[in-house]
């Protein structure tokens, strides 16, 4: 094993040898999965596909890997065939009381798929309900029910120039099957963007109706919130977050958007800001806005070091942004390190470019 921090030498080294080692007809499966994540993050999606086809064909444990990115890949054929394969043999483990986690996310999906949404609901409300299931695969569980509830509010959403309708009920389920789920908070924000990357009016007073009809909802404040925060209303988006946390109180965007907000608006309020972005952080998997968040609070309570760990780790899961880099510079320019401040600078100028032809001179 490597240990430490892996060079892009030895990555491409892993992966030349990964490549040359699953042409061999008995390598295992799990060198298959390994060289599809692999060119997945390389967007190779034709030699994803077709390892992790060989992995699923030696252990079926991959099937569901292999039905998903065929799903993502608008490979019905491929989505299809692994279905029709993996169901039965699914629902046979879920019979002999041998079915893992995964198996009944892997069920779950494929009914959801195949257009039996109540069954694939009943899959995995049925196995959260199962005795002695792990903390780690109550998550994932819950995670794949939040998903199933975000889709299908997806298939009710229709928006034209002027208006939207939707059935709102079941993003809040969504919502409060797992408060985590970063997709519920990109469908809130892409909501809230409707006609705009300012909410129109318009929108605003529809979801201000919500709440005089009393028929608001966590994710109603969650939505309001960010409309708000999208036209710099900031201090009116403090107390919609205050009410999304009072009922969610692991909502993990929330915590970030409210942090973002009250640095903004109330300085006096910092260390409470600081509070709200570190359980951002902390709620679960690494988001590159919640560190840049965090860092953002941590530079204005004059605690640079940590301000700069934290925005190189938002660089690090995101990298690209102009944005990131440039609040690093200024931190740097605090420090009066001046190298760092050139070399953000010269990415922020890099990144704002727009990219050069392929024939460009």
């Amino acid at each position: 094993m490597l240990q430490g921090e892996i060079t892009e030498s030895q990555l491409q080294t892993l992966k030349h040898h990964l490549d040359i080692a699953v042409e061999w007809e008995q390598a295992p499966a799990n060198l298959s999965a390994a060289a599809t994540q692999f060119a997945v993050q390389d967007q190779q999606y034709s030699r994803a596909m077709e390892t992790l086809r060989q992995a699923a064909a030696k252990s079926p444990e991959f099937e569901g890997e292999l039905f998903r990115l065929a799903i993502q890949q608008n490979r019905d054929d491929v989505a299809k065939e692994t279905a029709e394969r993996a169901l039965p043999r699914l629902l046979q483990k879920i019979t002999d009381g041998t079915a893992t986690a995964q198996d009944r996310i892997d069920v779950a999906d494929i009914l959801y798929y195949q257009g039996d949404i109540k069954e694939a609901r009943g899959a995995l409300v049925d196995a959260l309900a199962q005795a002695n299931l792990s903390p780690e695969d109550t998550a994932k569980l819950k995670r794949a029910l939040s998903e199933l509830y975000r889709l299908r509010f997806a298939q009710t959403l229709k928006v034209t120039a002027e208006s939207w309708e939707a059935d709102v009920r079941l993003l809040n389920e969504a919502m409060s099957v797992d408060p985590t789920n970063p997709r519920v908070a990109e469908q809130v924000a892409m909501l809230a963007r409707i006609g705009g990357d300012s909410p129109p009016d318009a929108l605003m007073q529809q979801l201000q109706e919500f709440l005089a009809e009393g028929t608001a909802t966590p994710v109603t404040h969650a939505w309001i919130a960010e409309a708000h925060i999208l036209r710099n209303e900031f201090s009116d988006a403090i107390s919609h977050l205050e009410n999304v946390l009072a009922g969610m109180p692991n909502a993990a965007q929330s915590h970030n958007n409210l942090a973002y907000a009250i640095a903004l608006s109330d300085p006096a309020r910092m260390d409470e800001a600081l509070a709200h972005a570190q359980a951002a952080v902390a709620a679960g998997p690494r988001v590159a806005d919640f560190h840049d968040t965090l860092g953002h609070i941590l530079m204005k309570l004059g605690r640079v070091a940590e301000a700069i760990s934290e925005m190189e780790m938002a660089i690090q899961l995101q990298p690209g942004r102009p944005d990131f880099h440039e609040r690093l510079a200024d931190a740097y320019a605090t420090q009066g390190n001046q190298e760092m401040v050139r070399l953000h600078r010269q990415l922020v100028e890099k990144y704002k470019s727009p990219p050069q032809p392929a024939n460009a001179k």
